[in-house]
């Protein structure tokens, strides 16, 4: 669990040099780097990334990007056919999917809208008596003002304080700039892991759900890489190796007992698109 940073470096270069045989042939595929070398998020999504082109009817060679940048930047660069990115991968809602390409397969099941919150050590017990929106009233939560998450949380009446950049919400947290950091359940382990030094732990007692899910995206005119990408996530899907991966890399055991015996607190999505395929079963985990 440790150096996400130099193992998300390793893997990208073993990305490089597993594709250089074939760069002549194949066609580039630029994704975006991580926001900084602590960023945990970007390691699964891109080794599904990988199966899921190699199982395409397409010959691609992954590339990152050359600029680091925050997610809205990212999006913007993708509308605008950036020479730079071709994909990446976001929590899908109604804006997002009116200006790119969405491939409406879940690459998280669905999990990224169970949360719970990073907090202080001090702070661990402090929604022990929270049952209700209401009862949060008194207290703030953080989020990166460009997530869909800000949103959500402001219209369910919610208290959130924006903050402008991934790493500066730990500091703004650990400076008592707000109470409470909601991460979703596949997140919340490694990134307490990579903060717990500064007195970061996860909150005890309640659990937030909204349904959500997150999609590789491409530029609405790349429909051929849409299309392939689509067919490598069917495929992975029916071969099992979707979920063998999503395994690998999420406890799913860990997962169901982070939430047991809390108060789930439900909210609305109002960025949720009509066309989310929440009848596909077999697209969704459902936590016990």
């Amino acid at each position: 669990m440790k150096n996400y940073g130099q193992r998300f470096r390793i893997f990208v270069s073993a990305l490089l040099v597993a594709g250089a045989s074939s760069v002549c042939a194949a066609e580039i595929v630029h994704y975006p780097l991580p926001e900084s070398d602590t960023d945990v998020r970007f390691v699964y999504p891109l080794k599904l990334l990988e199966l899921v082109l190699k199982k395409s009817n397409g010959n691609y060679l992954l590339v990152p990007g050359k600029t680091v940048m925050q997610q809205k930047r990212a999006l913007a660069e993708l509308e605008a056919e950036s020479p730079d990115l071709q994909i990446m991968w976001s929590m899908t809602t109604i804006e997002r999917e009116a200006k790119l390409l969405p491939i409406r397969i879940p690459i998280d099941k669905g999990l990224l809208g169970w949360r719970i919150s990073l907090v202080m050590k001090n702070n661990a017990d402090l929604f022990r008596q929270v049952k209700t929106i209401a009862d949060l009233d008194p207290y703030e939560a953080g989020q990166e003002v460009y997530w869909p998450d800000f949103e959500i949380f402001q219209y369910n009446k919610l208290k959130v304080v924006g903050t402008s950049y991934y790493d500066s919400t730990f500091k703004m947290l650990e400076n008592n700039r707000f109470q409470y950091f909601p991460r979703s359940i596949l997140e919340i382990s490694a990134e307490m892991l990579l903060h717990k030094s500064e007195g970061v732990v996860i909150e005890k007692h309640i659990a937030f759900h909204y349904p959500a899910a997150s999609y590789f995206f491409v530029n609405k005119k790349n429909r051929e890489l849409a299309e392939n990408v689509r067919t490598g996530l069917e495929r992975a899907l029916k071969d099992g190796s979707f979920d063998s991966l999503f395994k690998e890399y999420h406890n799913i055991a860990s997962l169901n007992s982070m939430l047991s015996g809390r108060t789930i607190i439900e909210l609305h999505n109002p960025l949720l698109p009509e066309e989310t395929p929440i009848a596909r079963k077999e697209y969704w985990y459902v936590p016990n």
